[in-house]
């Protein structure tokens, strides 16, 4: 499986690859994308597709006292000073894509509401599940962009 975390702000969208490691968790990876709102012409969705396309599987694991390191490289990559903040204002997903084409985006909220610094969990009652060969490419954007437009924080 691939996969890919996408964060919607006021203005842009980040999205970040992200692999799994030899343990199976998953960590932010590299390449990141940053697409403006405003951009059209199925900009999102070709970043989605890239990230997706860069996902690894069995990485080699991080060491705990590298965690830390890795995660603020990450977050200055993304522009942003903290997670806490880059929750608190963003909505964001997991979208992930299987050997048989089919895509899963999954919604965030903070796992617990109102409080940002617990992280996040999904929002099974948000999570959509659509197979890659029978839909257009345009619809698998418009559905990232409408759940991404909903804001699960409460």
């Amino acid at each position: 499986m691939k996969a890919c975390t996408v964060y919607k702000t006021d203005k842009e969208y980040l999205i970040v690859t992200t692999s799994k490691t030899e343990d199976w968790i998953w960590v932010e990876d590299e390449p990141i994308f940053r697409v403006l709102i405003e951009d059209k012409d199925n900009k999102l969705i070709e970043a989605v597709f890239e990230a997706l396309k860069s996902s690894k599987v069995e990485i080699p694991n991080i060491p705990v006292e590298n965690i830390l390191t890795r995660q603020k490289e990450i977050l200055k990559k993304m522009g942003q000073k903290s997670y806490t903040s880059l929750y608190k204002k963003s909505n964001s997903c997991s979208v992930s894509r299987d050997e048989n084409d089919m895509v899963k985006i999954s919604p965030y909220k903070p796992y617990m509401p109102g409080k940002f610094s617990s992280g996040l969990v999904v929002v099974s009652e948000g999570v959509v599940k659509v197979n890659m060969s029978v839909i257009p490419v345009s619809e698998l954007e418009r559905l990232l962009i409408d759940i991404l437009s909903h804001d699960y924080k409460m």
